[in-house]
């Protein structure tokens, strides 16, 4: 009886050495995948970011199209970002080509399209500005008109400083032309913008981070036999 507990015991730590060897072995093929390929990580941000924004398109729409049509710029300004926001992964695939272009004089690979590079950094900045524009001409929007944007006192608060006299003496708020999209949409301006320049800090501190990357040891141990123990035993006897 106890030889079978023994058995049994040996059996689980076994297959929860077995379970934690996976794992292991799973997370070192991971590292050394972006070993291979570190510039996935602002890549991935990117692609984040951009589809963000795509899916956000209905509630950043329907300002300058429904409620907002005197300010054309704010549907330029959405056309912008969503033209940019899928050009711009179309560009960073070609920053770091598959197979690199070899130089025939000096024979040096060139891993890095320094054009596409400063194009997407270019794209970056034009998602910024555009990001910039919608917020400011919807805040510009907001005075005279505020009871049209905020349906509680709270909301309100939050853009105070764009507050007309006559409402900020008496802020009553009109629930039934809430406009709560142009509100949202702002907010999610904000967001988008926090996105891009998350993505962009990532792609301009790659260098750095490759470093360390690199750095992590993903080398696999290879456990001796006892074969090769005991040829060592006879060769010293």
């Amino acid at each position: 009886m106890a030889e079978f507990k023994d058995e049994a015991t040996s059996v689980a730590v076994g297959r929860k050495e077995s379970v934690g060897a996976k794992i292991k072995e799973w997370g070192r093929k991971k590292i050394v995948a972006l070993k291979r390929r570190p510039q996935n990580i602002p890549f991935v941000a990117l692609i984040i970011t951009s589809f963000t924004y795509l899916i956000a398109l209905n509630i950043l729409s329907q300002g300058p199209v429904k409620d907002l049509p005197g300010a054309p710029w704010l549907g330029f300004c959405v056309f912008a970002n969503t033209l940019f926001s899928i050009l711009i992964l179309a560009l960073y695939l070609n920053i770091f080509p598959k197979y690199p272009k070899v130089n025939k004089k000096t024979g040096k690979k060139t891993k890095t399209n320094y054009v596409m590079l400063v194009l997407v950094f270019v794209f970056i900045a034009i998602l910024i500005t555009c990001d910039i524009m919608y917020y400011n001409i919807s805040l510009s929007q907001i005075a005279g008109s505020e009871s049209l944007f905020f349906g509680t006192i709270e909301q309100a608060e939050a853009f105070s400083a764009y507050w007309s006299e006559s409402f900020a003496s008496n802020p009553v708020l009109n629930i039934t032309y809430y406009r709560e999209n142009l509100v949202a949409a702002m907010e999610f301006s904000i967001t988008h913008l926090v996105m891009v320049c998350v993505s962009a800090v990532l792609l301009a501190t790659l260098p750095l981070y490759k470093k360390l990357i690199m750095k992590i040891n993903t080398s696999k141990e290879l456990e001796s036999t006892q074969l090769s123990e005991a040829i060592d035993v006879e060769d010293g006897d």
